[in-house]
């Protein structure tokens, strides 16, 4: 565990622990939904939102320059060097400018001078699919995730089991009984855990990210057959399940190569609903289809479950809008939480209060604490004013307190 939760008040950390016992209550009664962002396939080691844009942006510049002919031979490879940089996350940009601002810029590569924008609309999509499952097929599988999880962990008690797996025997079976402790290890094997569950389990999930990751959790790690999984790939499948698991990708989803030659089609459906990426794509939802799937799935699950919110900086765009659409608990009747990381936070408050300290002020780390205590009774009060509750925690415990629901 890292230092940061020592930043965290005892009155913060109690105020935590009768929110978590509101969220047990939810999933005793089995009226939650889980809520994911980008954050929760980060194990995986895919790219957070403004990462994702950086990456596709290098795999547009690569298909520019292959394509046009004003580049001298020496500005084309050093460039698609540059862009391979982009490509494996090696250089970031446009992390200083609004993600889906930035994504309209990805998306104008793909403008073909085609005067019919039916068209144009057609190629972009194809393209950007195309980008994000390259993205997608260099994702670490379940075993690849967990083998390197224990290799950074010299002292792990799983050791036995990465013996196994280097031995050839499946997953599944190398980690028979273990389950609860592969989960603590992240916060992806953390929620596909929670789903997982056969006894107070959360059984629903809506998601804003285009990846089949946590579907891939639930088959290959946890067990689950094909046929108790289904996804919704930015529109209704209509098969129905016994026994079911659904993840509802409400911005489109993109299987990766290994998941599609599965032929488990429910779980890793080929045939997506729109995706919804840039600026545009986002304006253009809320005028033409003032009823989309999208946006009434979204409106079913705010106010027909609590949610919790899991794998979310709260700082996006979009996550704010949904704030917007959610409504106060007085209005909808349910609340929902918010998993919050106090890293970033914690970390740019010690920052200026050492940049302070070398200018001769006497602060000390007592008082970053109640400093911090105060930011994050601000954002308290700010969330709840949508009927979100956060819970605080330190990224580190974030699969702890996954677990432990």
């Amino acid at each position: 565990m890292s230092d940061m939760r020592k930043y965290l008040s005892n009155r913060l950390l109690e105020n935590r622990e009768k929110v978590l016992e509101r969220v047990q209550k939810s999933i005793s009664e089995d009226n939650i939904a889980l809520a994911f962002g980008a954050g929760v396939s980060i194990p995986a080691k895919l790219p957070t939102w403004a990462g994702l844009i950086s990456q596709m942006l290098g795999y547009a510049v690569q298909r520019d320059l292959l394509k046009s002919s004003w580049w001298t031979d020496d500005q084309r490879e050093s460039m698609l060097k540059t862009a391979e940089l982009l490509i494996h996350g090696n250089l970031k940009l446009l992390s200083d400018v609004n993600p889906l601002e930035s994504a309209e810029y990805v998306v104008q590569y793909f403008d073909e001078g085609i005067f019919d924008s039916s068209v144009t609309d057609e190629v972009r999509e194809h393209a950007i699919i195309s980008m994000f499952k390259k993205i997608v097929d260099s994702s670490l599988t379940p075993d690849q995730i967990l083998k390197q999880t224990i290799d950074e962990n010299s002292s792990s008690p799983l050791k036995k089991v990465r013996e196994m797996l280097d031995v050839g025997m499946p997953l599944t079976e190398a980690i028979a009984g273990l389950h609860q402790d592969i989960a603590h290890l992240n916060s992806l094997f953390a929620a596909s855990y929670l789903m997982a569950r056969e006894t107070n389990g959360i059984r629903r999930a809506i998601t804003y990210n285009y990846d089949p990751l946590i579907q891939e959790q639930l088959l290959a790690l946890y067990g689950l057959q094909p046929d108790t999984v289904i996804t919704h790939p930015g529109r209704w499948n209509e098969q129905k399940l016994s026994n079911e698991r659904e993840v509802f990708h409400v911005h489109g989803f993109i299987p990766g190569t290994r998941h599609s030659a599965t032929g488990f089609n429910n779980v890793y459906p080929i045939n997506s609903g729109r995706i919804i990426l840039s600026e545009d794509s986002y304006y253009v939802l809320e005028r033409e289809e003032a009823y989309n799937w999208s946006s009434s799935i979204q409106s079913y699950f705010l106010n027909r479950y609590h949610c919790l919110f899991v794998g979310f900086s709260a700082e996006d765009f979009n996550f704010r809008r949904i704030l917007r659409q959610i409504g106060q608990e007085r209005e909808t009747g349910r609340v929902h939480y918010l998993l919050l990381s106090v890293n970033k936070l914690a970390k740019a408050t010690e920052k200026a209060v050492n940049e302070s300290r070398k200018s001769g002020y006497d602060i000390s780390d007592e008082d970053i604490t109640l400093l911090l205590e105060q930011l994050l009774s601000c954002r308290e009060k700010y969330w709840k004013r949508f009927g979100i509750y956060p819970i605080f925690a330190d990224r580190d415990e974030i699969p702890d307190i996954l677990c432990k629901l």
